[in-house]
């Protein structure tokens, strides 16, 4: 599921994956709005595939130094 950070073609696999993200999202809109609406979908086991409400994701600080290393730039 990398294949973008690797610069791959999707693997059977990746498109599976998004295929069933995409079918899930759209049930859940339809069929429990109210649960999914502020939520992201994340797959926990494999074939299961829950709602997790944005607000409980950790927010990660952003690594200005890192940027910097890898577009080779300096902080200023």
């Amino acid at each position: 599921m990398n294949h973008t950070l690797k610069g791959a073609f999707p693997t059977p696999v990746d498109n599976t994956m998004a295929q069933l993200f995409a079918y899930e999202a759209i049930r859940r809109l339809i069929e429990q709005p109210e649960q999914v609406i502020g939520c992201m979908l994340a797959c926990r086991d494999p074939g299961t595939i829950q709602p997790i409400p944005l607000h409980a994701v950790a927010p990660k600080p952003f690594d200005w130094e890192l940027f910097a290393r890898m577009h080779g730039t300096e902080l200023v």
